[in-house]
This record gives structure tokens, sequence and C-alpha cells, in this order.
């Protein structure tokens, strides 16, 4: 099996719960309005005729691993200001962050919950549901330690390189879901894995560029149609970033398996 056909199962198990790709979409759709009313203002999207991104697109996915100035009402920095809803350290603001969080880590564990579970079988809302409740907790303390780089950059533009020390990061939440272990014994396997398996996920992600390269020449010519043409982009980016998610969490799972278990070698190419 390689990281094609793996993704080609994966899009499969997605076909049988359509559904799962409505969460992404709803998050950005309402990121759209939201700012586009909270600021009275059009977005105009700054779309490229070809991006080529060397990377894992987020999960839960979103337009913005295509479109980079994608709106994010509640905070974000740009041309050297914060922008947004938070644009300063106050106790409402502070209030408000956790409270989004928490929300976000909810539908993060559902999201990411629900596609896991996916294989033969279909996955419901109440799935959803009981996984954000499973998961919550977990994910909001990740969330509110993944938030700290920015944070520290919020202080001072020059402690941006402390990013590159989330990088054992990249496998945390498809861990913890998976396994359904505790945050810290999901971070010492996600750096295992990352360790053992860097020429892999150099694969997988230059695989996603390349899935993600003639989709946005298709963003580029939509793109002109306005919200309707954002939106229309939106859940084209999100249905493939599902199947990517699914794809991750599968991949994780055969290398989880002893090898005589297997029953055939695994080769992981594209």
């Amino acid at each position: 099996m390689n990281l094609k056909e793996i993704f080609k199962e994966s899009v499969k198990s997605i076909n049988k719960s359509i559904w799962v790709i409505l969460v992404p979409c709803i998050i950005d759709i309402l990121s759209l309005i939201t700012y586009e009313k909270i600021f009275n203002t059009d977005y105009i999207p700054n779309v490229s005729m070809t991006s080529f991104q060397f990377s894992i697109i987020s999960a839960p996915p979103s337009i913005r691993y295509l479109i980079k100035n994608f709106p994010s009402p509640l905070f974000e920095y740009k041309n050297g200001a914060f922008l947004g809803i938070i644009n300063e350290l106050t106790l409402f603001n502070i209030f408000l962050f956790l409270t989004v969080i928490c929300l976000m880590s909810f539908i993060k564990g559902g999201y990411l919950g629900s596609i896991n579970n996916m294989s033969d079988k279909r996955t419901s809302f109440k799935d959803f549901i009981i996984f954000g409740n499973r998961f919550w907790d977990r994910l909001f303390i990740l969330d509110i330690i993944n938030f700290i780089p920015f944070l520290l950059f919020f202080i001072s533009q020059n402690l941006i390189w402390i990013y590159i020390l989330y990088t054992p990061f990249l496998y945390v939440k498809y861990i913890m879901v998976a396994e359904d272990i505790s945050l810290i014994s999901a971070l010492k396997e996600s750096f295992n894995v990352l360790k053992d398996n860097l020429g892999l996920t150099i694969k997988m992600m230059f695989q996603c560029g390349v899935l993600y390269l003639p989709i946005s020449v298709a963003l580029y010519c939509i793109s002109v149609l306005d919200d309707f043409g954002i939106i229309y982009s939106i859940f084209i980016v999100n249905y493939f970033g599902v199947c990517v998610n699914k794809s991750v969490f599968e991949i994780y799972k055969n290398l989880k398996k002893p090898k005589k278990a297997q029953g055939e070698h695994i080769d992981y190419y594209v």
C-alpha cells in the first residue's frame, strides 16, 4: 500500500459520512461573515495562480492553506499591526479568547474523533458530540500551548523563532485521538514518530502540496465570483483537507501495526 492508495481509501471513507466536511466549512464561512459584518468591509482574496505549500494541511482544514489573507476576525497580525476583535491584552479579551478556544477544542475533538472512527461504517452527529466531549479538555490544553508562540510574538516580533520548537507537535492531535492517551504521552509518541519517519513525513508534506496545486488554479479562476466564489472554494479546499486528515490517521495506524501483522510490504511513495 502506498500513500496514493491510502488517500483513495480515505476519500471512500469520507464519502460515506460526507457531512463531516461541513465542520471546517462552517468555521471558515462564519469567519468570513463575521469579518465582513464586524468591520463593515468586503473581503478581497489574494489568490495566487499556482500555490505550492510544502506542509500538511491543518486539522480541521481551512482555506487559509491556500489563501493566506483569509480573514481571522478574532485576531491576526498583518502589516506590522495586530488586527481583529482581540488587538490588546485586557481581562475581557483574555476571557473571550479562552471561551473561543474552549469551543473550538470541542469542535476539533468531535471532528478528529469522527474521521478517525470512519472505516467501513458511517459516523453520525451523535458520534461528533461524544468525541467532542471526550477530547475537548486535552485539545484545549494543546491549543493553549500552541498559542504561546503567538502570544510571545504579540509581545516581541523577535520571538517568532520559537515556532521552530513546535515541530514535534505535528502528530500530537492525531495520536492523542487515535490512541486516546494523555497529552504528554501523545507528545512523546509524536516525537518518536517524527524522528523514526522523517522521510515519510516529508513525502506526506510534498504530496499534500502537489494535491493542492491544481486546486489553487481552480481557486484563482472562481475567486472572481465574490463571496459565492470564496464559499465554493471553501468547500473544495476543505473536502480534500478532510481526506488528507483521514490519510494521516490511516498512515499512523499502519505504522503502529507489527510488521508481521501487516501481511504485506508497505511502500510509502508518491
